[in-house]
């Protein structure tokens, strides 16, 4: 299921057309999000918390927006999310494999316990035939085991990329809401 290639979601589900349906089963309600600015749509789950906030505004990363999961009990500190995020590039003719690559090695540098699951560059993103590159890893933060997927693709000089963080043991779990959300993305 991390096989990033299959990462579509089959029309049965038919989350296109999903309408709001009254106010007693708002738990499987989508929302759309839409960003002017960066020219992006998403469609969330309503109970997914929205946060629009450039958490270091002065590196080279623009964090357009997170949802965050709604949190499972009391003891859950750390929600599921999933952000997107945009970098003009120096190089404009950067491929997604040197993009990539270095990237690579300075999670291995940056992140304890690097264990890269999956790299591939054969995969799209945000709608059009966007080629993308794709990323699945471990890595520890203060004894917690943390799983990443991190999609990107170059358009212009930016690069836009979507990363889903999650604690390792519930990565799979969200993984479903994450495949339609990514699958939802629209970049124009």
């Amino acid at each position: 299921s991390t096989n990033l290639t299959n990462a579509t979601i089959p029309n049965s589900t038919n989350l296109t057309n999903a309408t709001i349906p009254n106010s007693t089963n708002l738990t499987n309600a989508i929302l759309t999000y839409q960003n002017n600015s960066y020219d992006i749509t998403i469609q969330y789950p309503a109970n997914w918390t929205k946060v629009e906030r450039d958490f270091t505004p002065n590196d080279p990363v623009a964090n357009i927006v997170a949802f965050r999961s709604p949190a499972e009990n009391t003891s859950d500190t750390y929600p599921e999310n999933l952000a997107i995020s945009v970098q003009r590039l120096t190089d404009q003719n950067m491929t997604l494999d040197e993009y990539a690559a270095p990237l690579i090695t300075r999670y291995n540098k940056t992140l304890t316990d690097f264990n890269l699951i999956e790299s591939n560059t054969n995969i799209t993103l945000g709608g059009g035939n966007n080629p993308a590159y794709g990323l699945i890893f471990t890595y520890r933060e203060d004894g917690t085991n943390y799983k990443r997927m991190e999609i990107g693709t170059i358009i212009g000089d930016r690069i836009y990329f979507i990363t889903y963080n999650a604690q390792e043991k519930q990565y799979s779990n969200y993984l479903p809401t994450i495949q339609m959300m990514i699958n939802s993305l629209q970049i124009k």
